[in-house]
C-alpha cells in the first residue's frame, strides 16, 4: 500500500544501467600533505637512476641524489650510446585534515631542533613566520626578505616569539 505523496523513483544510474551509490558530504575540510615514514617509505627520500636504453639501475641512495647521478655518468662512460636516464625519487606523503579555525594541522608537529647559532635562530624564526603567513593566506617565497606587514602581524599575534637579535629585515 502506498502512502499519499510517496513516489517510486528509480535509483540514479551511470547511464549504463549500473546504480550509483548516493554520496553525502558531511563537511568541507582543508587538507595538508606531509612526508610520512609510517608505511616504510624512506625519510629523507630515496633516489635511483635507470638507464632508458638497457634498463640497468643504480643502487638506491637515501638522502642524496649524487650517487645515482655519478652512476649514470659512469654507465654512459662504459656504454657511450646510453645517454637517457630515468630518475626516480621515492617518498611517502600522507594527507591530514586541517583545523578550519586555526588552519593548523590536526596532528602534533614534531618538536623542532633548537638552533645552535644566532644565524640558525634567525632562520628558524623566519621559517615560523613563513609557515604562519601561509596558514593566513599569504604566499611568500621560501627565501628572501619577509614583508614588514607580515612580520608585524606575526609579532602581534605571537608576542612570546620575538625576533632574534640577529634577524635582519
Amino acid at each position: 500500500m502506498r502512502h499519499r505523496g510517496s513516489r517510486s523513483a528509480a535509483a540514479p544510474s551511470t547511464g549504463e544501467g549500473r546504480p550509483v551509490a548516493p554520496r553525502t558530504i558531511i563537511r568541507s575540510v582543508l587538507w595538508t600533505l606531509r612526508q610520512d615514514a609510517s608505511h616504510g617509505a624512506p625519510v629523507p627520500p630515496s633516489y635511483q637512476s635507470e638507464c632508458a636504453t638497457c634498463g640497468e639501475r643504480s643502487p638506491a641512495d637515501e638522502g642524496s641524489r649524487i650517487g645515482p647521478e655519478v652512476w649514470a655518468l659512469l654507465h654512459t662512460g662504459q656504454n657511450p650510446s646510453h645517454r637517457d636516464y630515468r630518475a626516480t625519487t621515492t617518498t611517502m606523503w600522507r594527507a591530514f585534515p586541517t583545523d578550519p579555525d586555526t588552519r593548523a594541522d590536526t596532528i602534533p608537529a614534531e618538536p623542532p631542533e633548537p638552533p645552535r647559532t644566532p644565524r640558525q635562530a634567525a632562520a628558524a624564526w623566519a621559517r615560523r613566520v613563513r609557515k604562519w603567513a601561509h596558514t593566513r593566506g599569504h604566499f611568500l617565497s621560501d627565501g628572501g626578505a619577509l614583508p614588514q606587514q607580515v612580520v608585524d602581524a606575526y609579532v602581534t599575534e605571537h608576542p612570546d616569539d620575538q625576533r632574534p637579535p640577529s634577524w635582519r629585515r
